[in-house]
């Protein structure tokens, strides 16, 4: 009997699991979803839930936080929708026969969002001597945001659960000296999917800057005016003797317009052009530094460059490769003169500017290395060989001419280098932000060259250099006569002509030396070394770290950003003015004096921007404005003695035999420092900070000292009166300890320190 009840129960289950198979419940499993991804808190939710087989759904069964929720069979019961939901901790089950499946509090939150009104985002940032905290205080959050200040992501500092929502701050801090300052900031957030922004409104209101641009100006007025009030001085002391010997003179000093024109377009075609890419990377360098390590923001790219050398060396050899063409194109042009003249191979010279101006354009399209590279490669070639092509040309139709007194119009040095200080100070200008030195615009700053390229074909206007036609041509007489009676404007040129004839007489005489024989012959060989010596100098001092990189150096000095490109600016601006009158100045004092005081003064002026850099960085003492005027003070003393004495005393040490070998191994040695400085300053400046102006200083003060010790005075000095100078001395028997005294060449002992300017190929 019991047997028999046993067999029973085992086919009655049999039965049921047969029957529950066939209804497609064994085996079964479900899963719950959402039909909306995102849902803001309080609104409706729908869960649905299914099975991994076929399903009937009158067999669905919901239960939220344990409790069964009955469903009316008519609807579908798949669906189960939580009216006005605000608790988010909510347990969702859903089953289908023994199978189970829950939502649980975790990915039941992660449904929900809540972005806070404008009123529920609080933002603010405050400010001390150094650094800048930006704060964004959401009262009101659901999940956490995300928010990214100039592009890069917000520290989250604090977080905590206000019922079904977050109160979240975030924070960042900043550098005052990488910050611009901006009173409408805007920050995106990103909450989930979703995007918005905040007002960012400062507590603390930015620096005014128009109050710091002419507390800043005010400064430079200080400064020009004691050195202008100087300069009258000095002009008035010698006013008698300048007025007597004007009225001396039987030439007149106008200019004809033929000769103005022509030397107006050489020079703006050439000299101009190299000022102008010299300087022309200093303002925007932030953005290009930017745009080849892509990097969207200012503030980020300032912070990037103050700690990544390699961008900074990738930078500075885009600075510096410039100048290394450069090199070449001086040691080309001197052949090129001799062989082709000067006006024609400037006007096929500017072909490649225009090329280079062409390749500029791309970077428009392109962010490759290579195109900024071969721009500035080109760029240096063109102004190399320019820059030598006018200075000639410019000096040969000045010195044959109605135009032969100094400090006028025609007198080509004037010219030639106030037309290079104006290059530069075109390029800080036009490279400020709001003009052209923006992230969208800064391309055409380089294809701006081409306008200087294009005047040079206004030379076809132009009469060649009669010094070039006189001696390279076959018919000299006519072609010379011709070119002078153009200049002149006038059929009389005879004395004109005469001169020229005496002048190439006497260079025919002339056995001109080479550098070989310059080293060769010790008294030359001391003047070589004196003429090498300041142009090294020049450009140890460090004046081209301020021409190409002022604007970090103003940076670093803790000068606000709003300001740093006026400054640059500024500082190119201060060395027009004062070219335009550091001539006079070097004319009416002598060259010794002369240099070793605007020596001593910018050594001093380097050391006072240590000094202000190393104290402080910020915007709330008066070290940033100490910093400008060192700068300005420093480019004061460079314009009226280390800038253009060097080049002027090769003419007093040296007779016209022996200038062109001269000049040109000291200008090239020149141009190989510049180079060297301007490739390894940023890299220096990064690795020293301030201590890279302390060094700068010291090297000026060194070679200050140097100068005191081998430079004779050599304005209005024979050659006999420099020789027996206890200077000379000195470095004659330091170079050659063995040289017999009385040992001095034929050409050495005849020549004056008072000669003309050399003629033709050897002059440059």
């Amino acid at each position: 009997m019991v047997m028999m009840v046993l067999e029973a129960k085992q086919h009655i289950f049999t039965l049921v699991v047969f029957w529950t198979c066939l209804l497609n419940q064994c085996g079964a499993s479900v899963h719950i979803s959402v039909l909306t991804p995102d849902v803001d808190i309080g609104s409706p939710v729908t869960f649905k839930c299914t099975e991994t087989r076929s399903s009937h759904k009158s067999y669905f069964k919901w239960f939220v936080d344990k409790n069964y929720e009955w469903m009316d069979n008519s609807t579908d019961v798949s669906l189960w929708t939580l009216q006005n939901t605000t608790d988010l901790n909510k347990e969702v089950k859903c089953t289908y026969a023994n199978e189970i499946d829950i939502i649980n509090s975790t990915s039941y939150n992660d449904i929900f969002l809540y972005l806070p009104t404008k009123k529920e985002i609080i933002g603010n940032y405050t400010q001390d001597n150094s650094f800048i905290t930006f704060e964004l205080h959401f009262q009101k959050v659901y999940p956490e945001p995300t928010c990214n200040l100039f592009s890069k992501k917000m520290k989250q500092t604090a977080s905590s659960l206000n019922g079904s929502y977050y109160n979240v701050l975030l924070r960042e801090k900043w550098l005052r000296r990488f910050y611009r300052c901006d009173n409408s900031l805007k920050l995106k957030c990103h909450i989930k999917n979703r995007e918005i922004t905040s007002d960012l409104l400062p507590k603390v209101p930015c620096p005014e800057s128009k109050q710091s641009f002419w507390g800043v100006a005010v400064l430079v007025v200080i400064v020009l005016g004691i050195f202008l009030a100087w300069s009258i001085n000095q002009n008035c002391t010698n006013q008698l003797e300048q007025e007597s010997l004007q009225n001396q003179l039987e030439q007149e000093s106008s200019a004809t317009k033929t000769q103005q024109f022509s030397i107006a377009v050489a020079l703006f075609g050439n000299a101009f052009s190299y000022g102008y890419n010299m300087a022309v990377l200093n303002n925007p360098a932030v953005v290009i530094i930017a745009f080849y390590q892509g990097i969207s923001s200012e503030l980020e790219t300032r912070m990037y460059i103050e700690s990544n050398k390699s961008a900074n060396f990738l930078f500075s050899i885009f600075t510096a490769v410039y100048v290394f063409a450069g090199i070449i194109g001086v040691l080309l042009a001197e052949r090129i003169a001799v062989k082709f003249g000067r006006r024609k191979p400037m006007m096929v010279n500017s072909i490649v500017m225009l090329l280079a101006s062409g390749v500029g354009g791309i970077m428009f399209y392109s962010d490759s290395i290579a195109v900024l590279l071969f721009h500035r490669i080109l760029s240096g070639l063109y102004c190399g060989i320019g820059l030598i092509l006018s200075g000639m040309y410019a000096m040969e139709i000045s010195k044959f001419t109605i135009n032969s007194v100094k400090g006028s119009y025609g007198t080509y040095d004037r010219w030639f280098q106030l037309s290079i200080t104006v290059g530069i100070c075109c390029s800080s200008f036009l490279g400020i932000d709001k003009l052209l030195g923006n992230k969208e615009l800064w391309p055409l700053l380089l294809v701006l060259n081409a306008v200087p390229a294009l005047s040079n074909w206004f030379l076809c206007l132009c009469p060649e250099s009669p010094v070039y036609l006189y001696l390279q041509t076959s018919d000299p007489l006519r072609t010379s006569k011709e070119a002078l009676q153009r200049l002149c404007e006038r059929e009389d040129v005879d004395s004109e002509l005469s001169d020229l004839k005496k002048e190439a007489t006497k260079q025919k005489k002339l056995k001109f030396l080479s550098l070989t024989e310059l080293v060769q012959e010790p008294k030359l060989k001391v003047c070589l070394f004196l003429v090498c010596f300041l142009q090294i100098a020049q450009q140890l001092s460090g004046i081209n770290t301020v021409i190409a990189y002022s604007g970090f150096i103003y940076q670093s000095s803790g000068v606000e950003i709003d300001l740093i490109e006026w400054m640059v600016f500024g500082t190119t601006l201060i060395n027009v003015i004062m070219t335009t009158f550091s001539l006079d100045l070097m004319q009416e004092n002598g060259r010794r004096s002369v240099l070793l005081l605007s020596t001593i003064s910018m050594a001093v002026a380097f050391f006072v921007l240590f000094v202000s850099s190393n104290l402080c960085q910020n915007y709330n003492t008066i070290c940033p404005y100490i910093a400008i005027v060192s700068v300005f003070t420093y480019i004061v003393f460079f314009s009226i003695g280390l800038g253009p004495i060097p080049y002027i005393i090769v003419q007093e040490l040296f007779g016209q035999e022996a200038q062109g070998a001269a000049f040109n191994a000291s200008v090239a040695l020149n141009w190989i420092f510049n180079s060297i400085v301007m490739l390894v300053f940023r890299v220096l400046q990064m690795s020293m900070e301030s201590y890279v102006y302390f060094m700068f200083s010291a090297i000026t003060f060194v070679l200050c000292g140097i100068m005191y010790m081998i430079l004779p005075e050599t304005k209005d000095f024979a050659v006999t009166d420099i020789e027996n100078s206890k200077e000379y001395k000195w470095v004659l028997k330091l170079l050659c300890q063995n040289v017999d005294k009385t040992t001095v060449t034929d050409n050495q002992s005849q020549r004056s320190a008072s000669e003309d300017d050399p003629l033709v190929e050897n002059s440059l």
